[in-house]
């Protein structure tokens, strides 16, 4: 990506960002955005996403956590110097998606909860076998209000082992499926402007 596009989509990004959080200063205490100060890992292979969404969960009191892939993110949450309460992943990431880095916390960090996000809908995803219906899915571009609300469901939300916990197989959500998973996004034509037209 030349560098003044990707230069421009985080200046774009910053100032949506500011005009949201001016907004939500303004707004009524009864439709203000619920918040907390959970500790959040946002793990997507592409900066401006993961900086923007960063931005929004900071402005609604989370301490934030950034991974560029489901390995890094992997790592992180099983430091135990840092208690990582939400992991918030891209479905599609390279070396391991967010569906097998929900199964291997589903394993070694069983306490973190996890919510998946794509730019294509919840039910081409599964259907492609991208993601599981009993995890939590945030369908891109994410809006600020979409954001807290889910983050803070999934947060209160009981922690019964969920059925997707310790299902992961060999070979199951490999680069294989990462590669079937990128044509199946193909479908949506408008997924790089996603990241351009972020809504916050």
């Amino acid at each position: 990506m030349p560098m003044f596009a990707f230069l421009r989509k985080s200046e774009m990004a910053e100032t949506k960002v500011e005009k949201q959080s001016a907004a939500t200063q303004s707004a009524p205490i009864s439709e203000r955005l619920p918040t907390g100060n959970e500790t959040v890992l946002v793990a997507d292979d592409e900066p401006a996403v993961r900086e923007v969404m960063a931005v929004m969960l900071m402005d609604q009191g989370y301490q934030v956590v950034e991974a560029a892939d489901g390995d890094i993110a992997l790592r992180r949450c099983q430091d135990k110097s840092q208690k990582i309460d939400l992991v918030i992943a891209d479905i599609l990431m390279p070396n391991m998606t967010g569906k097998r880095l929900a199964y291997r916390l589903g394993e070694v960090c069983p306490q973190t909860k996890v919510i998946l996000c794509s730019g294509c809908p919840e039910r081409l995803a599964t259907r492609t076998g991208m993601t599981d219906v009993s995890i939590p899915f945030l369908k891109k571009p994410v809006s600020a209000r979409d954001l807290a609300l889910k983050v803070r469901e999934v947060l209160d939300s009981p922690k019964a082992k969920s059925d997707w916990q310790g299902r992961l197989k060999e070979g199951d959500c490999s680069d294989a499926e990462f590669t079937a998973g990128m044509a199946g996004a193909s479908i949506t034509s408008s997924a790089a402007s996603h990241f351009t037209d972020y809504q916050v």
